[in-house]
C-alpha cells in the first residue's frame, strides 16, 4: 500500500491478521507481484521490475527497468497490470503524480496572477500581512518547505533542509514570526516551530508515533490547533497550550473531524465532520466546543475564515467542479448566526494523494485563493 501512519510513502508489507506493517521500498505508486517472481512499481515515471521472494517477504538484487514514461494519474494508482501468464500491460502518460501551478483567484474566479516554477505542492499557507507565502514541496520520497519571502513572488527560499523527515503541513503564527509544520523525525510525527526568518533552531513541540498535521494558531498565539490520526477513532482534532506543551483531545469520536480553524476573534472553531454520512461543514464555540452549527448543506471540506471573521469559505464536495462556497456569517454574537452557503466558482482542486493533509489557502486581507 501506498503510505503509512509513520513513514513517508512508498510500498509497504503487511498482514491481514495483524496491524503491524513493513516498509519495501521507495515508489509513487502502487506494487504488482508478478508469477515470474517480481515485484513491478514505478519510480520517476519509469516501471521498475525487483526479485521478490514471496514466502520470506524479501527484495533482493537492484531494480531494472521495464519501460519509461508510464502513465501516473494523481491517484497514484500507476497505469499497468500483468497477467497470471506474465503478459505485462501498460500505458503511457504524464509520469508526474501532481505537479501544479500557484495562482491567485479572485472572488469571481478570475486568474490574478500564477507565479513560481510547476511542483509538487502540497500545502499552502499566506502570512498574516498577506506579503508572504509558504508552501510544501513534495518530492520523491518526502518534502520539505519553501517560502515566498516578496509581493514579487519570483524566488524560493528554502525552509527546511531534509526531504526524508517529509516536512510539511506549514502555518503561520498570528504576528508572522514563526512558521509551524509537521515532521517525521526517527519514525515519530512532531510538530516543531521555527523564526519565519529562516534562522535560528528548530523547536520541537510534540511528537508520539501517531500522524499529526499541524492546521492553526489562535488568534493570540498562545494555541496550535492539529489533527491527530489515530487508528482507533479515526481523525481527531486536539490542542496544543504552547505554555505547558501538554496537548489535549477538543474533538475526539468515532468520525472524521478535522481541517480545523479558529475564528479570528477566537471565539469559534470550523472543521470538518463525515458524522453525517458524508464531509460537512460545522463551526463549534472555543474552546468550550459545546453547541454546534452545520454550515454547509451539500457536503464540504477545508473550511477558511475571512480575516474579519464575517465569512466563511470552503469547497464543495464532488467530483467536478468543487465548488469554492461563500457563507456570511455573525461571529460576534452569543450564538453563532450564518446564512445560505453561495457558490463563488469552481475552485479547479484536485486531490493529490499524501498523507499530510493537501489544502489550498486564502488571503486573509482580500479573500482571495490559490
Amino acid at each position: 500500500m501506498l503510505g503509512g501512519a509513520t513513514e513517508p510513502s512508498g510500498i509497504f508489507l503487511g498482514s491481514l491478521d495483524s496491524n503491524e506493517s513493513k516498509r519495501l521500498l521507495a515508489a509513487e505508486t502502487n506494487a504488482l507481484y508478478s508469477t515470474s517472481g517480481d515485484l513491478l512499481f514505478v519510480r520517476q515515471g519509469t516501471l521498475l521490475r525487483q526479485a521478490f521472494d514471496a514466502k520470506r517477504l524479501t527484495l533482493s538484487g537492484d531494480p531494472s527497468a521495464v519501460a519509461e514514461h508510464i502513465a501516473v494519474p494523481i491517484t497514484n494508482v500507476g497505469a499497468f497490470s500483468v497477467s497470471e501468464n506474465g503478459v505485462l500491460a501498460y500505458r503511457n502518460g504524464p509520469a508526474v503524480s501532481g505537479n501544479f501551478q500557484l495562482a491567485w483567484f479572485d472572488r469571481m474566479g478570475k486568474l490574478v496572477e500564477a507565479f513560481g516554477a510547476l511542483g509538487g505542492y502540497r500545502g499552502v499557507d499566506v502570512s498574516p500581512d498577506g506579503k508572504r507565502i509558504t508552501v510544501h514541496r513534495h518530492d520523491d520520497n518526502g518534502g520539505d518547505i519553501w517560502l515566498f519571502q516578496s509581493v514579487r513572488r519570483e524566488t524560493m527560499l528554502r525552509f527546511t533542509f531534509d526531504a526524508t523527515q517529509d516536512n510539511s503541513s506549514p502555518i503561520w503564527s498570528p504576528d508572522g514570526s514563526r512558521i509551524a509544520f509537521g515532521s517525521l523525525r526517527n519514525g515519530k510525527w512532531g510538530i516543531y516551530q521555527k523564526s519565519a526568518s529562516g534562522t535560528g533552531r528548530e523547536e520541537l513541540l510534540v511528537e508520539s508515533d501517531l500522524l499529526k498535521v499541524p492546521m492553526c494558531w489562535s488568534p493570540d498565539g498562545k494555541f496550535i490547533v492539529y489533527t491527530l490520526r489515530d487508528p482507533k477513532t479515526g481523525f481527531d482534532v486536539w490542542v496544543l497550550p504552547l505554555g505547558d506543551k501538554k496537548p489535549v483531545p477538543f474533538l475526539q469520536s468515532s468520525f472524521n473531524d478535522r481541517d480545523p480553524q479558529i475564528s479570528p476573534n477566537g471565539k469559534w472553531i470550523v472543521y470538518t465532520s463525515n458524522e453525517a454520512g458524508r464531509n460537512e461543514i460545522y463551526v463549534r464555540p472555543f474552546p468550550t466546543g459545546e453547541g454546534k452549527w452545520q454550515i454547509s448543506s451539500k457536503g464540504g471540506f477545508y473550511p477558511k475564515w475571512r480575516r474579519d471573521g464575517k465569512e466563511l469559505f470552503y469547497m464543495e464536495t464532488g467530483v467536478s467542479p468543487r465548488n469554492m462556497i461563500s457563507v456570511k456569517v455573525n461571529p460576534a454574537g452569543p450564538t453563532f448566526e450564518y446564512g445560505d452557503p453561495a457558490v463563488l466558482f469552481d475552485s479547479r482542486y484536485v486531490n493529490a494523494g499524501h498523507v499530510p493533509l493537501i489544502r489550498p489557502s486564502l488571503s486573509r486581507r482580500t479573500g482571495n485563493a490559490f
